[in-house]
């Protein structure tokens, strides 16, 4: 497993300076927004917690967002059907965020999507591998140490599917069945 994250870390640095070059956008970012840091009180519009505020692309959010839920849906493994719901609300949810963008420009996103989101799971993912016997983690912490293998295998056939220079769209139709792989 370590040698997999170590491929993939390697992969990821270099697919770095790509999904830069196209990144040429600057809005302002939530920078942290992932589903714990959004609340509902009393049945209302939600309430976003601890934000993050930066300068950047586009896509930080909505792959920070979609990281996030992959794991928790990793951790949970609520079954087939619910990671089939869920992978078609992330589909959904980025088309949705590409509708205005011109199909070099969707690409572009697309790409950095996937790069940031695998970037943000292995970081989550080795934060919690590398944590001190002593320190107890969280439940969703201890979930995913223990789906740490699956977890590798996914973000290391994503990773190689988009390093390879791939159709970007069929990378992320790839990656959405590997969302549901997790969730089984």
């Amino acid at each position: 497993m370590v040698a997999v994250l170590g491929q993939v870390v390697i992969r990821l640095h270099r697919l770095r300076a790509r999904v830069r070059a196209q990144s040429a956008r600057g809005v302002l970012a939530y920078g942290d927004l992932k589903p714990e840091h959004v609340l509902y009180p009393d049945g209302g519009p939600p309430v976003f917690i601890d934000p993050g505020l930066l300068r950047t692309g586009t896509a930080v959010d909505a792959a920070k967002l979609i990281s996030r839920s992959v794991l928790t849906l990793a951790a949970s493994r609520p079954g087939p059907d619910t990671g089939k719901h869920l992978a078609e609300g992330i589909g959904a949810f980025t088309g949705s965020r590409m509708d205005a963008l011109s199909v070099t420009s969707r690409r572009a996103w697309l790409m950095e999507v996937l790069a940031l989101w695998l970037m943000d799971s292995v970081n989550i993912l080795t934060t919690y591998l590398s944590a001190p016997a002593e320190l107890p983690l969280p439940t969703l912490g201890d979930a995913l140490v223990g789906r740490a293998v699956d977890l590798c295998r996914m973000v290391d056939r994503i990773s190689a599917d988009l390093a390879s220079g791939s159709d970007t769209s069929a990378v992320w139709d790839g990656a959405l069945g590997h969302v549901q792989a997790v969730a089984a």
